[in-house]
């Protein structure tokens, strides 16, 4: 039997997509320890990715060292959790490296959050606004319908056998049903946690609640930029029949 303690769980997914919201839930559990936004994976994927590294000169294997650093990595955010099970939601990065995770975490759990990707994007754009940030918009619709791409070949070929997808909008409409299954997934005793304002970066617009239309924002030269890049993602998954239908 594995040590729960060696499972930790790991929350993937795109910003703006719920998981501060889904981890503060769940670390709301004595079972589990929130650890937050750790942001060094990427860095140990340019470790792994460099071709010029001592590692790869003393003729150390690609799997060997993948293992190596997930050790390292693990020990490194048990100090963080206190040697208690933990939960770690780096958003973007998690996601974008999840194969990585994966290698060096094979018993671990994963949560795949996924949204709408109109309103993500729409959601981004208008976050990066406001923190004075430089945003490109078709390289975040590229970067929805990859991690899609991603998620959806998980569900097909089953390559991470401890997964399960989390779809915002049902956190929205039905939080508690899907919060009990996400307990029962992670394998803690169900509870019912205190309640968690939801991040939005639409404070001063009349329609700050309904968190399903920000793209209703989107001038049509961007929405057309979407479909092009994440228009079959988008129908794929359920949001949309058609491109033109909206």
């Amino acid at each position: 039997m594995i040590d729960k303690v060696k499972q930790p769980v790991f929350i993937c997914s795109l910003a703006r997509s719920g998981t501060h919201w889904l981890r503060r839930s769940l670390t709301q559990s004595p079972e589990l320890v929130g650890i937050g936004q750790v942001n060094l994976i990427f860095e140990i994927r340019k470790l792994v990715e460099c071709t010029d590294s001592a590692w790869v000169k003393q003729q150390i294997g690609s799997e060997r060292f993948v293992q190596m650093l997930g050790d390292f990595y693990l020990g490194l955010l048990q100090e963080i959790s206190g040697g208690k099970r933990f939960i770690e939601s780096s958003p973007e990065l998690n996601a974008i490296c999840l194969k990585l995770i994966h290698q060096m975490f094979p018993d671990a759990f994963f949560i795949l959050m996924y949204r709408d990707g109109r309103n993500y994007v729409a959601s981004m754009e208008k976050f990066s606004r406001m923190k004075n940030k430089e945003f490109d918009f078709e390289v975040t619709c590229k970067r929805w319908a990859r991690i899609m791409g991603d998620f959806k070949d998980i569900e097909e070929n089953g390559w991470i056998r401890n997964h399960m997808l989390v779809r915002y909008e049902d956190m929205l409409s039905s939080f508690d049903d899907v919060f009990q299954k996400v307990c029962s997934f992670v394998q803690i005793e169900k509870f019912r946690p205190q309640p968690v304002d939801v991040n939005t970066a639409y404070e001063s617009e009349p329609w700050v609640n309904d968190f399903t239309q920000r793209w209703k924002t989107l001038s049509k030269e961007k929405r057309n930029i979407f479909k092009e890049h994440a228009g079959s993602q988008l129908i794929d998954w359920g949001y949309t029949d058609s491109n033109a239908s909206w």
